[in-house]
Formats: C-alpha cells, sequence, structure tokens
C-alpha cells in the first residue's frame, strides 16, 4: 500500500468495517508516521488505567482520537493498579497530569458480590459498598473520565436466574451499573460495556484462551470498535461533539426521487419493506432530535415539490417543524451545507452529511475536509446502522437544553429573517416577552454550565475551560442566565465567570449559546454587569477577549456594549458613564444574586 492510499485509509469512514489485522497496522503505521499529518488543534494528556492488559488497545487509540479531533500523549497506568494509581497523590498518574482519564475495568473487579440467599439488606449494602469504591477514586481527581460500565461475564452459574436473582453476577453488574451511572459526578462518564458485548458478540468479546495468555479479555476483533467508542465518548466529555446532522431528501429520508415520481410514487411507511426501512430511519433521526440534535435539509430539489412530502404524505415521521433549515435548491452541495453552517452559527466540524449519493459525499468530503460524512450502504434498512455507529453526536450529559434546542434554532432561523429589517425585529423582540433570570450556581445546574462553558466556541470571550470541581470552588462568582418567552423556555443560555480586584469587576469568561444570537440578550447581560457592579463598589469592569478563528464576532459586539479598548486584547468600561443600551424588550430578574 502507498503512501497515499494508507493515508486515505486513516480517513475512511468505513475504517471499522475492516478486519482488526487491517485497523491495528494502520495504527502502527499512524504512530510512527504522524509528523505527516496536520495534527489537530485539539492536544490531550490521556491517562489510561485498565484491570487487563491495553498495550494492543493502547495502540489504537493515537489513530482513533486523532479521527475524532485529538491529538493525544498517553499514559499507560501499571495492570490492575486503577485504584492506586488515582487514590495515592504522587502516583505516576496524578504526576503525568492529565487532561482526560480513561478508566476500563471488568466484572472481574468487583469485590462485594453478595452470596446466593442474600437478603435484601446484604444487597443493598453489598451495592453502596462497591459503589463508595468508585466515588472515592472519582473524587480524587477533577479532569474528564471516561470509564467502561462493568461487561456481562461469560457464563451464568444460575442459568436463567443469573441476571435477577440475589447471588447472580450478571444481575450485580446490571444493578452496579445503574447505580454507578446515577450516582456519578458530572465529570465522569460511561462507555456501555453491555451493549458493546452484543454487538460484537460475546465469543468476541469474551476470548478466554488470549485472558489466559495475555490477560486481555477479549478478541481482537473488539479493539478497534471499543477504542473508536472510547475516542468519541471522550470527545462528547470534552463537550466537542457534533451538534447538526444535514440531511438529503431523496433516496435518503424516502425511496425515489420526488421531483420525477410524484407523491404517490416514492416509498415510504409501512405499505412495503423498504418502505418501512425509510420510516424506521426516519424515527431515529427523530430521536436524535429529541435529545438535542439540530437537523438540517440539504437538497437538490424544488422547494414547493419537496415540501409536499413533509406536509401531506402520511409515512412521513419527520415535520417540517423538526428541520431548523432547510437548502432546497439546485445548487452544489458544498455551497449550500456552507450556507447551512453560517444560517444556524455554527462550525463546519460540527456537522454530518447524509446522502445516498456517492459523488456527492466524495464531492463534499473534498472540499469541505471538517464534515463529518456517513457513508450510507446499498440498502436502505442498513442506513441506521450507518449512522448510529459512527458516535458522532456523543455528549457529556443530555440536559433540558438539550431537548428544547430544535425549538431554539427554529426561532432563531425566523429572527434571522427579520434582522435586516430594524423596525420588525424590534416589533418581533417586543412581543415575545423574554425574559431572563439571572442566578448564581446551584448543585442542579452544574451539569449544563460545564457543558456551555467547554463547547461554547464563537461567543467566548476567553476560551477558558473550567472542571466541576473548579466551579464549585467559584460558584459565588459564576453567574448564569436563563431565558424564557412566550413561546419555550430555552433554559441556561448563558454564563458569566468574574471576580472582584480592586474596584474592578473583571470578568474571566462570558460565554452565551449560538442559538440565542440576534436576540439582543449580550445587551440585557449587560445591563445586569453594570448593576451588579455598582451595587458590590465597582467603578469599572473589565474583560479580556482572547481571539481565535471562532469568536472574531465579539470584536465588535464588545465595543457595541460600550468597552473602551486599552491594550492587548484588553477592554473596560466605566459604569458610571451613562453608557445608552440598544433596546433588548427583555425583563430581567435577579435571583439569589449579590
Amino acid at each position: 500500500m502507498s503512501d497515499l492510499e494508507w493515508a486515505d485509509e486513516i480517513y475512511a469512514n468505513d475504517l471499522l468495517s475492516k478486519t482488526s489485522n487491517v485497523v491495528q497496522k494502520l495504527a502502527k503505521r499512524y504512530n510512527l508516521n504522524s509528523n505527516k499529518f496536520q495534527q489537530p488543534k485539539n492536544k490531550l494528556k490521556v491517562a489510561l488505567l485498565s484491570g487487563f492488559t491495553v498495550n494492543f488497545l493502547a495502540d489504537l487509540l493515537p489513530l482513533m482520537f486523532f479521527r475524532h479531533g485529538f491529538a493525544i500523549d498517553i499514559y499507560i497506568g501499571g495492570y490492575g493498579e486503577i485504584a492506586s494509581e488515582l487514590l495515592v497523590p504522587k502516583s505516576k498518574v496524578h504526576k503525568f497530569k492529565p487532561d482526560l482519564i480513561i478508566i476500563l475495568p471488568t466484572h472481574r473487579d468487583l469485590v462485594f458480590l453478595p452470596s446466593l440467599g442474600s437478603t435484601d439488606d446484604e444487597y443493598t449494602l453489598a451495592l453502596q459498598e462497591e459503589s463508595k469504591v468508585w466515588q472515592s477514586m472519582w473524587n480524587s481527581v477533577s479532569v474528564p473520565i471516561v470509564q467502561l460500565s462493568f461487561d456481562p461475564p461469560p457464563s451464568r452459574p444460575l442459568g436463567e436466574f443469573d441476571g435477577y436473582t440475589f447471588g447472580g453476577l450478571l444481575g450485580y453488574v446490571r444493578q452496579v451499573n445503574r447505580l454507578l451511572m446515577d450516582n456519578a459526578p458530572s465529570h465522569v462518564g460511561f462507555v456501555d460495556a453491555e451493549y458493546m458485548a452484543c454487538r460484537v458478540g460475546l465469543e468476541k468479546w469474551h476470548d478466554a484462551h488470549l485472558y489466559h495468555m495475555s490477560k486481555q479479555p477479549f478478541s481482537f476483533d473488539v479493539l478497534p470498535i471499543l477504542s473508536h467508542t472510547i475516542a468519541a465518548r471522550s470527545k462528547g466529555m470534552m463537550a466537542m461533539g457534533r451538534k447538526v446532522l444535514v440531511l438529503d431528501l431523496d433516496n435518503t429520508l424516502w425511496g425515489g426521487v420526488i421531483g420525477d415520481d410524484g407523491l404517490e410514487g416514492i416509498v415510504l411507511g409501512s405499505e412495503t419493506a423498504e418502505g418501512e426501512a425509510f420510516s424506521n430511519f426516519q424515527k431515529y433521526i427523530k430521536g436524535l432530535a429529541d435529545r438535542g440534535v439540530i437537523l438540517a435539509v440539504c437538497s437538490k430539489n424544488n422547494t414547493d415539490i419537496a415540501m409536499q412530502v413533509f406536509h401531506r404524505h402520511s409515512g412521513m415521521v419527520l415535520g417540517e417543524s423538526d428541520i431548523a433549515h432547510f437548502e432546497v435548491n439546485f445548487e452544489d452541495k458544498v455551497t449550500n451545507i456552507r450556507r447551512i453552517s453560517k444560517a444556524l452559527n455554527v462550525g463546519l466540524d460540527t456537522l454530518v452529511f447524509v446522502d445516498d449519493n456517492p459523488v456527492e459525499r466524495a464531492w463534499v468530503g473534498g472540499q469541505l475536509k471538517e464534515v463529518l460524512i456517513v457513508d450510507l450502504p446499498n440498502d436502505s434498512a442498513d442506513y441506521i446502522r450507518a449512522l448510529d455507529e459512527l458516535n458522532a453526536f456523543c455528549v457529556q450529559r443530555i440536559t433540558n437544553e438539550d431537548l428544547e434546542r430544535s425549538k431554539s434554532y427554529q426561532a432563531r432561523s425566523e429572527i434571522i429573517k427579520l434582522k435586516k429589517d430594524d423596525d420588525a425585529m424590534s416589533v418581533f423582540l417586543q412581543n415575545l416577552k423574554s425574559e431572563i433570570i439571572i442566578e448564581q450556581l446551584g448543585k442542579g445546574a452544574l451539569d449544563r454550565v460545564v457543558q456551555l462553558l467547554g463547547k461554547t466556541n464563537q461567543f467566548n470571550l476567553t476560551q477558558k475551560r473550567y472542571s466541576a470541581e473548579k466551579l464549585k470552588s467559584i460558584a459565588d462568582n459564576v453567574l448564569i442566565v436563563r431565558l424564557r418567552d412566550r413561546t419555550q423556555d430555552y433554559g441556561i443560555v448563558s454564563v458569566v465567570v468574574t471576580k472582584v480586584n480592586n474596584k474592578h469587576l473583571e470578568i474571566d469568561n462570558w460565554v452565551m449559546s449560538c442559538r440565542v444570537f440576534s436576540r439582543r440578550l449580550e445587551y440585557a447581560i449587560q445591563e445586569m454587569l453594570i448593576e451588579k457592579s455598582k451595587q458590590i463598589g465597582c467603578h469599572f469592569i473589565s474583560l479580556k477577549h482572547q481571539v481565535t478563528d471562532r469568536n472574531g464576532l465579539l470584536t465588535n459586539i464588545i465595543c457595541d456594549l460600550g468597552y473602551t479598548f486599552l491594550d492587548t486584547n484588553r477592554y473596560e468600561i466605566d459604569v458610571e458613564s451613562g453608557y445608552n443600551f440598544t433596546e433588548h424588550y427583555m425583563k430581567i430578574t435577579t435571583k439569589e444574586l449579590v
């Protein structure tokens, strides 16, 4: 294989369909020649701690993280030394100072399994003791942790009762996993070992010969899928998962070409096997939208004809209201995808593109390297698997704000249409009857605040990231902003981290969700900050703007808010200057604000 050919294989979306031997060879070649690739800007120090031998898995991780946009420096802990590495303050892992920790236990690491015939109290106590062990390890660090859940055992001594009877190992594994997931702190996320074992098959997940020989518990066939999933989950824990699913229409959401076949001629619905496959694919996409993935359409079509399917076909699962933005015309798809990115105010690296046409996929993939392309198989029944296996939309936690995100982007699209008409825009904003609620950080908001500070790139003053532990330690200085209007409650949409320094209220960082851009929310928040400054006796508000290739829009916004440029990206405003704000038409309510 030539250098060019193997480099193409590194990027190939069908990498996971190749044999483990091929993937292992590609990984080793990448590890030896990584300097030949333009390395990602995101650098990570990753600690790998495990209850089994991970050498072969560790060989694959740099490649898989590279495919997910990270260049990693990896530390491998000692065999079976998860607890000692984490609980000893001067251990090698603490000296390494990782940005991310990957923990890989197996069912063999469970230590409090109750015996057959245990009482309810004995069983509950065993679960609690098991949980305490992990809680103590998690609490020893504040960086993100990705942990493999306990895997199902290879055998069931109790037969069909093993999964449900006290004393059954399978049942205990399930109960421990549920307890740990329910009580894990916000910096801990899981990879579901039971699902993965079912996906690859228990005979591959458990390779007894390999375990007895080298203490690697599963076959080599598992390694590519496991390493890919770990990298994807890690990206979600770093709040850098993809956000937007861009969809073609003809032969992607339905069978046939609406412009040629007409409404009655397209294949969609439960009447045929193929039509049911397309409907099920839409149900899967609807599920993604319900959990916060933004949907957009990019199709070469006549708009009026294409929309007939959304409005009139009984087999459609997705409605027009599920789509945040449409680009339906006969221009090339690269141009239209760029428009979608701009309209939704997100980077190209947050987009996933789904199109049945391999020529269109190749064109977009060649021009827009940042966009993740889904290689759809020929059979529509396999569309769900192809998209699901990419793990493109991993997040740290699913928050209430995620569940309402689609509505937010639809509202934003309506606002953008009015933006050029100042009078119409003012009337529109006034009729929304918006209210922002300012409050200090509380436990219930921590996950969302970590998520917003971690994944926001455009309205982000300094690009500072904060761990959950750090935020809890400065909670009094963290202001969160909720937004609601007559149409919906958007939840937490902005976070301002402040500190007081010699009569200055310093903004350590300020982020705002792109889904509420153009709402004039920044003016309302600035008004609140000035009032807060006066209350606590500060004469000035100061900030730094760390300019990146993503947040350049803030330069003009800062000046519009009344700040004066000082030097080296430093700005300041005199709170007594009487600055006249742009009318934002928002009611400001403060809650527990000092």
